[in-house]
């Protein structure tokens, strides 16, 4: 019950009223962090107050990770260390798979998407969870091109705040020190988005159309 902080400033619009997205400036001069539109955020306690969660992660890159729903109660109380599994390319070389978009995470290659009727009025409803998550800059790297649009379809923009070529970041982890993670990746947000319809016909998810994926 002590895993979230509910601040009324820290709750971004429902998908309802699609707000204008903010950009603010952070951590390194080329990246960016940009308030999502349609977005609910419930802060995970990670500091005790706001001057010493900036203290240790204000100047940290902001980046989101998908779950599919399983691991998120691991994550909450561990972090991201359960997750490693998830992007492992071989058993010497694991790393943790990251976007500074937002909408590129909600893809369902990456992020599960749940149908649910609601009992008072029988309308369906789609949510979707995403975590908020900050990254230690030095451990970013060189940022890597999006790989689910088909190849005729490349040139389709994906996220009209960021390049196609950034949208994927790999953070390498060492599976013998779990406390890596810890140091150089922080989940302090949980994402929600909730939709009347399903997200596939949300105009600004339009580019999912041009994908391989059968989680639909």
């Amino acid at each position: 019950s002590k895993c979230f902080i509910f601040d009324f400033k820290q709750l971004y619009c429902i998908v309802i009223l699609f707000t204008p997205a903010i950009i603010y400036s952070v951590g390194q001069e080329n990246k960016e962090f940009v308030s999502p539109d349609g977005w609910k955020r419930f802060g995970i306690k990670v500091a005790d107050n706001g001057t010493a969660f900036n203290a240790k992660w204000g100047s940290w890159h902001i980046a989101y990770h998908g779950t599919k729903g399983q691991h998120v109660p691991f994550i909450l109380t561990s972090g991201l260390c359960v997750a490693i599994q998830q992007y492992s390319t071989s058993k010497n070389n694991q790393t943790i798979f990251l976007s500074p978009s937002i909408e590129y995470m909600a893809h369902p290659q990456h992020t599960r998407i749940w149908r649910h009727i609601q009992k008072d009025d029988g309308k369906c409803r789609y949510y979707q969870l995403v975590f908020q998550c900050r990254v230690n800059p030095e451990a970013v790297g060189d940022p890597k091109s999006e790989t689910l649009l088909q190849e005729t379809y490349k040139i389709t923009r994906v996220d009209k705040d960021f390049c196609n070529e950034e949208l994927e970041w790999f953070i390498k982890a060492n599976a013998a020190a779990k406390e890596f993670i810890h140091d150089n990746i922080i989940c302090y947000g949980l994402m929600i988005r909730v939709t009347d319809c399903h997200p596939y016909d949300l105009p600004i998810l339009s580019w999912w159309k041009n994908t391989d994926c059968g989680e639909y």
